[in-house]
């Protein structure tokens, strides 16, 4: 990538908030997108953060216990506008094997292992939706991802989405090996005029964010 459209960050401001940063670069009164909603947390941020001027939040969580503890946290959060959807986000719309550990480390089984792994596992099936698929004429100026490692197929199910209303975007990137550029080149393909910003919260190898927008924010 050319030097003028990566700005790399790595200072952590003394109230940052991970995956709500660069308030600036989101367009207020537009849709929130949530992939890997788990307890509605961030939900509920977001509501704070954007000031509560937004359209709605369309918040995904495939995993059928958390999904539970999100429609009473969204309850107890008073959250409005918000739609929960009992699935996971995809390059498809169908149905993938699935590890349901009832936490944030549930996730898609990529080789569909099946078996003595799928007892350690608790194996299900879900339903996975592309985000093409669900979204109508309403802009979409948020994505935030944290599904622990189907990041790029997350993407990929929301190319006609991100080409039509380039969104600011606050991906999880520590799931897999190499997917700080994987995730990068992608975006860049589909829309050129994307930046970037990488983040990092706390003192472990985890919870690195990579924030994206095709405007430009000074940075400290």
């Amino acid at each position: 990538f050319p030097q003028h459209q990566i700005m790399r960050c790595f200072d952590l401001c003394e109230n940052s908030q991970q995956y709500f940063e660069f308030p600036s670069l989101y367009h207020g009164g537009t849709a929130f997108v949530d992939g890997g909603c788990l307890d509605a947390h961030d939900d509920a941020v977001f509501r704070t953060w954007c000031g509560n001027n937004y359209s709605y939040i369309l918040a995904f969580e495939p995993d059928p216990q958390n999904y539970s503890v999100c429609i009473e946290k969204a309850k107890e959060h008073g959250i409005d506008r918000i739609d929960l959807v009992q699935a996971a986000l995809s390059k498809q719309t169908g149905e993938v094997c699935f590890s349901s550990n009832y936490n944030g480390g549930s996730h898609i089984l990529q080789d569909g292992i099946t078996g003595i792994a799928a007892k350690t596992r608790n194996e299900t099936k879900v339903k996975t939706y592309a985000l093409d698929d669900l979204i109508d004429d309403r802009p979409i100026g948020f994505i935030k991802l944290d599904v622990e490692g189907a990041e790029l197929d997350a993407l990929k199910g929301s190319e006609k989405t991100i080409v039509r209303d380039k969104p600011f975007m606050a991906l999880s990137v520590y799931h897999r090996n190499g997917d700080v550029l994987i995730l990068m080149d992608y975006l860049h393909q589909l829309v050129p005029e994307y930046r970037f910003w990488l983040r990092h919260y706390g003192p472990l190898h985890y919870e690195t964010v990579l924030y994206a927008s095709p405007e430009q924010i000074g940075v400290k």
